[in-house]
């Protein structure tokens, strides 16, 4: 626990999010695990989901004990599976697709289960955002089915200038870097994230925690 992680616990206190999203690679490594408790100890949000990133798999995170520490501080795992939260008197479906990069996101698994209320949101997460410019590579996503979507992955760029990236962007990204997009299938938001990769720092592609107002 250092200080981005007191800073990320400090600021959804004030946001007091009505649902938390951890949209992948939340930790690399089986030692990030304690971590990652220690933090979920001291988050408390009404309703809270996560996905698996590329870096869950690519860093042999034993994925039966992630499962349970998200259970076990009331966090639900979404791997091809779909929750309901009531917020506001709104029905809202959230549906959690494996990282296309690393894993097999499978739509038809993620969407059974009751039929779409009309009054509410329909939100999906998948942590690799060029799956969607590629419309799922054959999973199915029929267009402008969801309210949102939203990914992570790229880190913004990490090292940027006049929003070019300096690097290559990870395998999964292109053609996204960070921000709000439009695609067929739904209006899409890839979050910068919080944390780095391979090199420790970043330059004009600052940390977030993105926060959504959904009317």
């Amino acid at each position: 626990m250092g200080y981005r992680e007191r800073a990320v616990i400090e600021q959804l206190r004030v946001v007091r999010p009505d649902i938390l999203i951890l949209a992948g690679d939340v930790v690399d490594e089986p030692g990030d695990l304690p971590v990652l408790r220690a933090l979920l100890s001291q988050v408390d949000v009404p309703h809270a989901v996560a996905v698996l990133g590329n870096w869950e798999y690519w860093g042999d995170v034993p994925l039966e004990q992630l499962h349970k520490l998200y259970r076990d501080h009331n966090v639900t795992l979404l791997v091809n599976a779909g929750v309901q939260f009531p917020v506001e008197g709104r029905q809202v479906r959230l549906f959690g697709l494996d990282d296309a990069t690393a894993g097999t996101p499978r739509l038809d698994l993620a969407i059974r289960g009751p039929e779409e209320d009309a009054a509410g949101l329909t939100i999906l997460v998948q942590h690799s955002p060029g799956f969607f410019a590629a419309k799922s590579a054959g999973v199915g996503l029929p267009n402008r089915a969801f309210d949102l979507c939203l990914s992570g992955h790229t880190h913004g760029g990490q090292i940027t200038l006049f929003g070019w990236a300096f690097g290559p962007l990870p395998p999964g990204s292109v053609p996204f870097v960070a921000g709000r997009y439009e695609t067929a299938v739904c209006p899409l938001y890839v979050s910068r994230g919080l944390g780095t990769s391979v090199l420790p720092l970043r330059f004009f592609a600052r940390p977030e925690i993105a926060v959504f107002d959904l009317q």
